[in-house]
């Protein structure tokens, strides 16, 4: 109420802070993650406003994680998937808060620095473009960008802001491919003619006798035509009354095979389900036609449904045994399952490191030589999670779910199963069908995001072939044995650490004869000492550090460096702050010398570097450093 806010002016604060951590905490446990689009950047703005709203109370650190416990705490009751998630809202929650605060540091940085801009030419508003550039790049907000404006006495262009921000979002949408929404639509009133709810059949078998009701979509560039028969080398879309094909989800690639029928034969090329209730399958016609209404065996190819299926149990293993190893706070972040590999994002801080990696593969591969049975349980969704089966970030389950078991028992003792995660993808019978499991790389997804692939089966073993022949070439190169290798190595890098040194050495004995040398070619501009020269076999560091000496050394007042390195130019512009005073900025200097070589800089107004591309300008350019001083210098006169 507004009286109570004329008591407690922070009362504001507060609330915004309570509604905000709430939304942010089922937010997260209903597997949104922050990003800049979509339902990730809703939650990315009302994290951000939290974080804000703690400012004025005196909180400058991250806060808000901590108070997802509190909410976690409250609501578990009604909520009690909650409770699983906890470690995982509070740390998705502390890495963003903690990017924010950097974020807010950087913006502030630069804020002032245009709101010093603003004063020295005597501006009373800020440029509403400049505005959203820092909103755009750097995530600053512009709410807050208005309150320190207003501080430092100024006014803020918000027309301009919004014209600059409109801007922007039609780039966006002419940028836009379409949502898909009219596909949805078609697959939707298809659906209703056809007047069937495709089956899938694939959990018992890969071939089945099956028809095709009502009409098919044929490919015509990017257009869909609905027709009645598709011909040899025709692509369409076809449903069939039951299906042994597994549609796309859950991360698993949908199956690709063969159908056919008194009149034709055809190439399945993918399975999806862009609705809910129909199965379509992506075609090419490779003999005869397809009609409608006829009788139709389709076939799923068994090599990479086996391989597909390997990969997806493999999945769930992993997934355990990070949850073992990491901890509790590992949830799947999302998932690919092909037939040649896997690929699972899953909630961390850190990279593994390479002892983890192989602590990961040994739990994995010792579960795989246990030959575990796997089979499926159908339940209702409390009974799910009462018997603790893992249940994924952003997956809506019906109240009967199927849950993926790996255990000795049968389905009545599903709380002792190893692995128990609900899933409706085809998986192999038993853990040892799935032969060997290798992680091939790390990366990492966003912030908090780690992502792993790995390999399975066949595909693990032509993983572990490739590695053996690079071996091998490396070692044959280097005239060694695999076995001698990691030894060969060792006294290879061990002499190259040597010859670097005595390359240095070498180096820095020629670079103090050019130092003194260079020291001798300064000339006299106005009064100002420049020194403008190429610099033999120096790097960038060497550049800086050589014209920071000549500065310093009382040598010149600006100094131009550059070198050439695999056929291009690297610069570096060095002025005394007593000569920036006179006009001669070294950013701006930077930038004209970089024009003539084809190049870019950019820097402070004593120090500024860059580089370009057309080293045969580069004698020409610091012929034109002089000239380039001259100008500046006229138009600032010195005044003493």
């Amino acid at each position: 109420p507004a009286e109570a806010r004329k008591h407690n002016p922070l009362l504001i604060y507060f609330r915004r802070i309570a509604d905000h951590s709430r939304a942010v905490t089922f937010m997260i446990s209903d597997g949104i993650l922050p990003s800049n689009e979509g339902r990730g950047y809703v939650l990315r703005r009302l994290l951000r406003q939290a974080v804000r709203a703690g400012k004025p109370l005196g909180l400058h650190e991250p806060f808000l994680f901590q108070l997802t416990d509190t909410v976690i705490d409250e609501m578990k009751t009604a909520y009690p998937e909650l409770l699983q998630r906890r470690e995982t809202i509070a740390s998705v929650v502390k890495m963003e808060e903690e990017k924010f605060l950097q974020t807010l540091d950087t913006g502030t940085e630069l804020l002032k620095n245009l709101v010093g801009e603003a004063k020295k030419k005597k501006m009373h508003t800020l440029p509403g473009d400049q505005l959203f550039r820092l909103y755009d790049t750097y995530g600053f907000p512009f709410e807050l960008t208005k309150e320190m404006a207003q501080d430092a006495g100024l006014s803020v262009d918000e027309a301009g802001y919004k014209a600059a921000q409109e801007q922007a979002s039609e780039m966006a949408r002419q940028a836009w491919k379409g949502s898909g929404a009219q596909d949805v639509g078609r697959y939707r009133s298809w659906k209703e003619a056809l007047q069937i709810t495709s089956a899938f059949r694939g959990y018992d078998a890969m071939e089945l006798k099956t028809h095709l009701p009502g009409s098919f979509y044929a490919r015509d560039g990017e257009r869909w035509t609905e027709v009645r028969e598709l011909r040899a080398g025709q692509e369409g879309e076809v449903a069939l009354a039951e299906t042994p094909f597994y549609p796309e989800g859950g991360g698993q690639v949908g199956d690709r095979g063969q159908m056919e029928t008194a009149d034709g034969k055809a190439e399945i090329l993918d399975t999806q389900s862009p609705v809910e209730g129909l199965i379509v399958h992506r075609v090419r016609v490779l003999n005869g036609s397809l009609k409608a209404g006829a009788a139709a065996t389709a076939a799923v190819d068994p090599v990479s449904r086996e391989a597909t299926m390997r990969h997806h149990t493999a999945t769930h293993l992993l997934h355990k045994a990070l949850r073992d190893l990491l901890g509790a706070h590992v949830t799947q972040a999302g998932s690919l399952v092909a037939p040649d590999r896997l690929r699972f994002d899953f909630n961390h801080s850190a990279p593994l490191t390479p002892e983890e990696r192989q602590k990961i593969e040994d739990i994995v591969n010792a579960q795989i030589l246990n030959d575990i049975p796997v089979r499926a349980c159908h339940m209702t969704k409390d009974q799910a999670q009462k018997v603790g089966a893992m249940m994924l970030f952003g997956e809506k389950y019906g109240a009967d779910v199927r849950a993926v078991m790996v255990s000795r028992h049968d389905c009545s003792r599903a709380q002792e199963a190893w692995s128990l995660e609900l899933c409706g993808g085809t998986h192999v019978h038993a853990t040892g069908q799935i032969g060997l499991f290798k992680i091939t790389n790390q990366s990492s997804v966003s912030a908090g995001v780690r992502r792993l692939e790995a390999v399975a089966g066949r595909a693990a073993l032509e993983a572990v072939r490739r590695m053996e022949r690079r071996l091998s070439t490396l070692a044959e190169s280097l005239k060694t044995t695999p076995e001698e290798l990691p030894a060969r190595v060792e006294r290879l890098l061990a002499r190259e650490n040597q010859l670097d040194k005595e390359l240095q050495r070498h180096k820095t004995g020629a670079l103090r004869e050019q130092y003194e040398e260079i020291a001798k070619t300064a000339s006299s501009v106005g009064g100002i000492q420049v020194i403008s020269r190429r610099l033999e076999g120096g790097d960038e560091k060497q550049l800086r550090d050589i014209a920071d000496r000549l500065k310093n050394d009382g040598r010149a007042e600006v100094v131009v460096l550059a070198a050439v390195h695999d056929g291009k130019v690297s610069f570096v512009v060095s002025v005394r702050k007593e000569t920036v005073n006179r006009g001669v900025q070294a950013g701006q200097l930077a930038k004209e010398f970089a024009a003539l070589v084809e190049g870019s800089a950019g820097g402070r107004p004593d120090f500024a570097q860059g580089g370009g591309k057309n080293p045969e300008a580069l004698a020409h350019a610091l012929e034109e450093v002089v000239p380039m001083i001259k100008k500046m210098t006229v138009k600032t006169p010195h005044k003493p």
